[in-house]
Order: structure tokens, then sequence, then C-alpha cells
């Protein structure tokens, strides 16, 4: 008996000791990832458009082929995104923790814990960019028209590096110190490349022929449920635009992300992308479906083993807002709070336009012929529409006038094809008189803003317009 009290009684002892051992080493980590997260955001504030920083340690990087050496092991590390080719940030491993910031093109990346992305996009065909510098003091605008908010400006001894243009050449946009962008009136600047080199934009900064910069387009894997204590994020990636109401491009394991405001993102191999609506709007596509998700949503999409999506993505549904919290939101540009889950109720209602009379805007007109004529027209013209929900949200007539008086010049019914996604095709008249065939996509941003395109094909040309929609009067 005494020996078998000996066994007994250590037994006792540990578990009576367990809690607070667990307890200390749950502060101790929790203690060592918020002093990283604090660490980084420090080391990273200076981090430009196109560049990585090596925000703590447990992080690794491997350059791209025929790239400049460069040196990626301290806090505050900078590199280009262009030499990158493969970035590994760890879990807490050690008493250290990875964290790293990218800023590509109108995007802010953290990327934090068990996380391995490989870059898609080799230096050789990222678009070509030309080095600009003021003759002078000049604005910098928010957009290409002397119209646009003034958000900064420059002189004579700055230089910024340009990355677009309108089709005139009028107006360049570039990329500032703080890894926003803007616009510059190209006569008031000088610069050491051609600018005719550079991609024709919209005057929403969105290439009308889009390429991918480096870590613009990239496949990922992540941990999943992996938060190695309380109070700290699993690991992943938060991506972030610079404002709400801005958009960002990019494609990770080829599915195509429209991003307006911030989402967090997790991946596995063989497994499942999660996409999760942190704030504002969040569009993805794959297989040839796309889903619009409102932020207090997730949309989840099959992965293949070779990281790449092998389906469509699913419908979205609410998330987990309490597994959420512990994000590192706090690293990112912008002061962000995590949206409360929606119900399914909510989130279907999100993607439903409302019924009633609706402004249509179009920003830029884009004309390309078969004799090979290519031409931008800036200009901003508004039509009526009123619109009509069909089936709870299966179809929307839209219908379109110039004025409220005036008789309708069409009259189109859109198919849902996904959650506050609607497409339709149409025979209608032009403004010649001919008969053309369209092409309308619909995205729903909110019960009372769209975002779409319409494409006119007739003739020997194509006419391509972007538009916003906003709800005027409720039916």
């Amino acid at each position: 008996m005494i020996f078998r009290s000996k066994p007994i009684f250590a037994l006792f002892i540990t578990l009576c000791l367990f809690p607070a051992v667990a307890l200390a080493q749950d502060e101790q980590c929790l203690a060592i990832i918020l002093a990283a997260l604090a660490a980084s955001e420090q080391a990273c504030s200076g981090t430009g458009s196109n560049q990585a920083c090596f925000g703590s340690p447990a992080l690794q990087a491997e350059p791209q082929d025929g790239s400049v050496p460069f040196t990626f092991a301290q806090p505050g590390d900078i590199v280009n995104t262009r030499d990158l080719q493969t970035l590994r940030s760890s879990p807490l491993n050690a008493g250290n923790y990875g964290i790293s910031l990218l800023r590509v093109q109108n995007a802010t990346l953290l990327v934090f814990g068990d996380v391995e992305i490989h870059n898609r996009v080799s230096a050789a065909d990222a678009p070509p960019t030309v080095e600009v510098s003021p003759t002078g003091s000049i604005n910098v605008r928010s957009g290409p028209s002397t119209e646009d908010a003034i958000i900064g400006s420059l002189d004579a001894r700055q230089t910024v590096t340009a990355n677009g243009r309108l089709g005139d050449n009028s107006w360049l946009r570039v990329a500032l110190p703080d890894g926003t962008f803007g616009w510059l009136y190209a006569p008031l600047v000088t610069t050491t490349g051609d600018i005719n080199t550079l991609d024709i934009m919209d005057t929403a900064g969105a290439p009308l022929d889009a390429r991918f910069e480096p870590m613009q387009s990239f496949t990922f894997q992540s941990g999943v449920g992996d938060a190695p204590c309380a109070g700290v994020p699993e690991s992943g990636i938060l991506l972030q635009t610079p404002a709400e109401a801005a958009s960002a491009s990019l494609s990770i394991n080829q599915v195509e992300i429209v991003l307006t405001g911030t989402a967090f993102l997790q991946a596995q191999s063989g497994g499942e992308m999660i996409v999760n609506g942190l704030e504002g709007v969040t569009r993805v596509s794959a297989a040839g479906v796309t889903q619009v998700m409102p932020a207090g949503s997730r949309v989840r999409i099959p992965i293949g083993g070779n990281r790449a999506a092998s389906g469509a993505p699913l419908e979205p549904e609410p998330y987990d807002g309490a597994a959420l919290q512990a994000l590192p939101v706090g690293n990112l540009e912008r002061e962000v709070v995590v949206a409360p889950a929606l119900t399914p109720e909510q989130i279907r209602a999100a993607g439903i336009p409302t019924p009633g009379e609706w402004v249509t805007t179009y920003t830029v007109l884009t004309f390309d012929c078969v004799d090979g004529r290519s031409e931008v027209e800036e200009r901003f013209r508004s039509n009526l529409l009123t619109l009509q929900v069909e089936r709870e949200g299966a179809a929307v007539v839209l219908v379109g006038s110039h004025e409220r008086d005036d008789p309708p010049f069409a009259t189109v019914m859109l198919a849902r094809r996904g959650a506050g996604y609607y497409t339709a095709e149409a025979t209608l008249e032009n403004t010649f008189g001919r008969q053309s065939q369209y092409q309308f996509t619909v995205y729903v941003l909110s019960p009372t803003r769209l975002e779409g395109v319409t494409v006119g094909m007739g003739g020997d040309c194509t006419t391509t317009g972007p538009f916003i929609a906003e709800l005027v009067t409720a039916a």
C-alpha cells in the first residue's frame, strides 16, 4: 500500500498544479505574441508600395531567380516584392513568432503564424513602371481630375513610381511613399522612361487590361484552428484596402478576389480556403461562379493538392465572430472593428437590391474595334433605372430611361448567378439606332448600392462601360 500511494500522491499533486502551470504558459505565450506584434508594427511602419517587411523572427524568404540578392533577417528589413519568390512565416516556436507586412498595389497584407506564400508573378511578367519627378510643387489627387480631392503634394526633390496612365496620357497614377496611390497631372512632371509603356487605367485606377504585380497573385497555405494559447489569433493573412471605399484585386490560390475593406484568409492544401469578410464587401470568383459576401460572413472554396481552387465558392455563411476578435487588426493601416456575425437571413438580404428608382453613372467608356482602334472616353453619364426584384431575389428586372418621364430605352431581366451577383444578355437598340448584343453584370455591394459593367457588341466595335448605381427612391 505504501508503494502504491506514491504515484497516486504524485498524480494528485500534478493535477492540482496543472491549472497554474497552464495559466503561466498561456500568459507567456500571449506576452510573446503581443510583443512580436507591437515590434512588427513599429518596425514596418515605413513599408512602401510593392514592398515586404520583416516584422519579427521565425520568418524566411527566398528570392526569385535572377533577382538582386537581399537581406531579410531582422525586424525592419525591406525587400521589393518583385524580388520575392517564397515567404514562410512560422508559428510560435522557441519564443519567436513569424510576422510580415506586405503592401501590394492597392492592398496591405499582414501575414502571421503558420503561413507559406508562393509568388505566381515573375518580375519579367510584372507591369512596367516609370520613375516620375515633379517640375515643381504639385498636388496629388485621389483621381485623374482637378475636381478630385487633394490627398497630398510633392516637390521637385521627390521621385515616385508611376504604374498607370489615362489613355490620353494626361494623368499618371503613382505609388506614394505611404503605400497608397494617387494621380499626378502629366504635363507637370518629368519621367525617366516612356509613359506609353504604362498600363492604361480607368478613372478608378483599375487596369483596362489587368496584369498582376508580384505577390498580387500567389498561392498559400496556413494553419487553421491553431491558436497557440487563449487570446491570440489563428494563423492566416489579413487583407485591407487603404480606404473602406477603395478596391483591390488579387488572385489567391487561383481564386479571384476583389476586396473593398478588410478580410481574413486561411487555406489548407487539399482542403479549403476560407475568406472572412470583416469590413466592407468582398467578391470571390472561381470555376465560373461569383459570390458577393458582406461583412459578417464567410465564403469557403475547395482547394486541391496543388493549392489551386478545385471547385466553385460556396454561398456566403455566418462566420465565427468570437474567434475572429483576436485578429491583429491593430497592425493594419486603418483601424477597423470586426463586424458581428450576420444571420443567414441577413446575408441573403444584403445581396438583394432594393426595388425602386436608381441612378446609374458610367465612369469611363472603352471602345475596342476589329481594325485595331482602341479608345478611352472619360465621361460621366447618368441614367435613371427602375429595379424590380423578382422571386425573392432570384432575378431583377432593370428598366432604364434618361429621365423620370422618358420612355424606357431598355428592359432587361438579370438572373441571380450567386450571392449578390446578377447577369443578363440582351439584344437592344444602341445610340445609332442599330441592334447590338449587350451583356450586363451587376454586383450588389449593399441593398442601396450596385457596381457592374455593360458590354455592347455591335458593328465592328465592342464598348465596355463600368458603372455604379445608387438607390434614389425605394418603391
